[in-house]
């Protein structure tokens, strides 16, 4: 799969957490070590059996039966419950857990605020949660837009459970109406054409693609983020815009690194076909040069021939036999 979809139907997939560029590996950093975590939507536990090799204590909310069971395994407790319920949190105590982590769950809720502000009153002094949110404004996604289609998939940035759409600000809106600070974001990155819409790239204007590609955002697939507790502190607040800042600065520094990278290796692709067609070229002159003087020997030969002894003779003959045929 060319790019990386959290798949809740694969219930023991192992989470590698030094996976390059994967909403997984960059949770697990986030959570840390040795944490208190309640987990929303932690499917069948791949990623609780992860959290408790750090040394984790786990209690998720899962709404399938079946799966719930099964986390049941690795997690201290797991709740069978439906989010979008007010009460869905009811039985967990106040100030219970140190993370609350959402890991592609708020897209598949009718109304993620009042559960975010449920998990702000469950988190401990110096808690915090950690988000995984996909982005519709992907280019692929913008460009499957300008022709005039929006294909729901069963996985992926359009999955037909989806009923919530994010971008960075509306990600960032919304925790922050949830009593949040952001104060890290992490980027899964899939470039432009590369995504699961399979977007034909000679369809689009040039101009129309650089447009897109100036959105520093337009090839983040999912963003990943840790937002503490606002408690009004002005000095966190100030730290958090000051590192969205320093962020952005880093991400737009990554995007141009990345595309010079695209660039040297396409530049480096067409040297290789300019080689290969100049051997082909070279190839093709050698044989010419053959034919030519093999043709040039021919010639050489017939002339030969037609100086001969022989043919001298019989040409007055020849030419006789010619015109009594046209006469006749």
């Amino acid at each position: 799969m060319p790019y990386p979809v959290h798949d809740t139907t694969v219930y023991d997939v192992e989470v590698d957490p030094d996976a390059p560029n994967h909403s997984h590996a960059y949770a697990l950093g986030m959570v840390g070590h040795n944490k208190r975590v309640l987990e929303l939507g932690c499917a069948a536990g791949h990623f609780t059996r992860a959290l408790v090799k750090r040394g984790c204590v786990v209690v998720g909310v899962e709404i399938d039966p079946a799966a719930a069971e099964r986390a049941r395994q690795v997690a201290e407790r797991v709740l069978i419950t439906d989010l979008d319920r007010p009460d869905a949190l009811s039985e967990l105590a106040d100030g219970q857990f140190d993370v609350v982590v959402a890991g592609d769950t708020l897209e598949h809720l009718r109304d993620p605020l009042p559960v975010l502000r449920t998990c702000r009153r469950l988190l401990r002094v110096g808690g915090f949660i950690v988000v995984s949110v996909p982005n519709v404004a992907h280019a692929d996604l913008r460009l499957t837009l300008l022709g005039g289609k929006f294909p729901y998939r069963e996985s992926g940035l359009l999955d037909t459970t989806h009923l919530r759409f994010f971008t960075r600000q509306t990600v960032h809106d919304l925790l922050s109406a949830a009593g949040f600070v952001t104060v890290e974001i992490k980027r899964v990155i899939v470039p432009i054409f590369e995504a699961e819409f399979q977007v034909d790239r000679a369809a689009f204007p040039p101009a129309v693609i650089d447009r897109i590609l100036e959105d520093p955002e337009a090839e983040t697939y999912q963003f990943v983020v840790k937002a503490v507790l606002d408690d009004g502190d002005a000095r966190v607040q100030s730290l958090s815009q000051e590192y969205e800042s320093l962020e952005d600065r880093l991400n737009q520094k990554d995007r141009l690194i990345a595309r010079l990278e695209g660039q040297v290796k396409d530049s480096e692709e067409t040297i290789a076909a300019m080689a290969e067609a100049i051997a082909q070229t070279t190839e093709l002159e050698r044989r010419t040069a053959e034919l030519e003087a093999r043709a040039v020997e021919a010639e050489q030969a017939l002339e030969a021939v037609l100086q001969t002894k022989t043919m001298r003779t019989v040409a007055p003959l020849r030419r006789v036999y010619g015109r009594i045929r046209g006469s006749g």
